[in-house]
């Protein structure tokens, strides 16, 4: 529900967006247009850019808003995640296509270099979302046990103070640095009373692996119901011999 809020949100600023632009204040809000001459200003279709502005920003909110609820009700919370990810710089890379000939050759090009940055920018959260949602497993070592992924970890088995299962996870309340979506959780969080721990949750599946290492630190693991016990299993035996 939290993620639905915050896309329902996005869409009405996005809609909002389409009110902002005028011709009276095209000389000072307008990126591009308020740099060029006088002369290049008489040359460009304002009326029309303006025009195109507000259509694409309505139905741009309008269509963020309803996809969120779609996919709120037929899918689930990470696919709120992916779409406000993903679909509004799908939009303005094609709202900077079909605005690039409104403008002069030098400023087509701060726009091409815009297009490539939002591009990058979608690449980058590909491989972030790839490498997130990547299974992290606990492997069993001579000497230690390694957590594989992201915000993976070695831990020296005399670093441990205990290892356990558990029903439920703390009450987490703010997400400090890390990797979360509606069932994936990677990184560091923190709780509602201030204790910051480490979620290492390929699923929300019970019961949670818990190890706590000796300076405090306490790390919650997950995969699924059956693994976690025979995991915990194993770590069990490493940990009384």
């Amino acid at each position: 529900m939290f993620l639905l809020i915050i896309n329902i949100i996005v869409g009405v600023v996005l809609f909002s967006l389409g009110f902002l632009l005028t011709e009276k204040n095209a000389p000072f809000t307008l990126s591009g247009y308020n740099q060029m001459s006088k002369e290049e200003q008489k040359l460009f279709n304002l009326p029309v850019f303006i025009q195109f502005f507000r259509k694409f920003h309505f139905y741009l909110g309008a269509s963020f808003i309803i996809l969120s609820l779609l996919f709120y009700l037929l899918l689930d919370e990470d696919a709120l995640g992916y779409l406000l990810a993903f679909y509004p710089i799908i939009a303005y890379i094609f709202f900077i296509y079909k605005t690039k000939t409104f403008y002069p050759i030098k400023e087509k090009k701060i726009l091409k270099v815009a297009t490539w940055i939002l591009v990058i920018t979608a690449i980058f959260i590909v491989v972030l979302l790839s490498f997130g949602n990547s299974s992290s497993e606990i492997i069993i070592k001579e000497k230690q046990i390694e957590i594989s992924g992201m915000y993976g970890q070695e831990i020296a088995f005399t670093e441990i103070s205990s290892i356990s299962l558990v029903g439920q996870l703390p009450n987490i309340t703010l997400k400090t640095n890390g990797f979360a979506l509606s069932s994936v959780k990677k990184g560091y969080f923190k709780t509602a009373d201030g204790e910051k721990v480490k979620l290492i949750l390929n699923t929300l599946e019970t019961p949670y692996i818990i190890i706590v290492l000796k300076n405090g630190q306490k790390i919650f693991y997950s995969k699924s119901s059956d693994e976690n016990k025979q995991l915990y299993e194993e770590l069990k035996k490493i940990k009384t011999n």
